[in-house]
């Protein structure tokens, strides 16, 4: 009986075997179906000029501004780059944004966090990049 019953197990690896090669064509479908998806990506491309951090304007968008970070020193931070002409806390969404007295401070600011991505306030990584509402 013990024979039989690895016999059987036999059977069971020789058909596992068979499906396998059944995922692999079905495999090879959907990689064929990702292959159209590459053409549907061209609409995406005109974001690939227009850098991460936005063109310079003299708003500069901070992100990931927690409780623990004051607005103090957002200020000491970004005095040091230019005169600032006005601060908007958006508290409920952990933003902030800057607006700088010249581009040339704002781009100073952007180009030097740029390295780390971030700059670190009270503890916290805050993200900054240009805004664009103005």
């Amino acid at each position: 009986g013990g024979q039989q019953s690895g016999g059987r197990g036999g059977g069971g690896a020789a058909a596992g075997g068979s499906g396998g090669r059944g995922g692999g064509a079905a495999a090879g479908a959907a990689a064929a179906a990702g292959g159209n998806n590459a053409n549907s990506d061209q609409p995406r491309e005109p974001r690939q000029h227009n850098n991460d951090i936005g063109d310079p304007t003299r708003v500069i968008h901070m992100r990931n501004v927690t409780p623990e970070v004051s607005q103090l020193s957002i200020q000491n931070l970004v005095s040091s780059f230019g005169r600032i002409r006005n601060i908007v806390m958006l508290r409920q969404k952990n933003q902030a944004l800057i607006e700088m007295e010249t581009v040339q401070s704002a781009q100073q600011m952007v180009d030097f966090f740029k390295e780390p991505g971030y700059a670190e306030i009270d503890g916290r990584r805050v993200y900054m990049r240009f805004s664009h509402h103005t």
